[in-house]
């Protein structure tokens, strides 16, 4: 695939492979997802109960490892821990 012709941000097709990813990585836990005004994506994550289980976490650029888990859980980590702690299954 051509570089140019990769996912960007702004297609449905990258939010959907996102909220998989996600549902993947921490299946206790859903996601929010939200196009920013500026192309970027933030997401929070929620546990069952409703609680925070992640900062503002803003993707601001498709890379490689974007959807991986490594790269959701270092966007992740970046975005800070809150009072509830990161969610379940996140490797630190």
């Amino acid at each position: 695939m051509n570089p140019i012709e990769k996912a960007t941000l702004a297609t449905p097709q990258f939010r959907a492979a996102l909220a998989r990813q996600l549902k993947w990585c921490f299946p206790t836990c859903l996601a929010q997802i939200t196009e920013l005004p500026s192309g970027e994506v933030s997401l929070h994550l929620y546990d069952e109960d409703g609680a925070r289980r992640s900062g503002d976490v803003v993707i601001s650029r498709h890379t490689a490892n974007t959807l991986t888990r490594a790269g959701l859980c270092r966007h992740i980590r970046a975005a800070g821990e809150i009072d509830n702690g990161f969610p379940p299954g996140m490797r630190i």
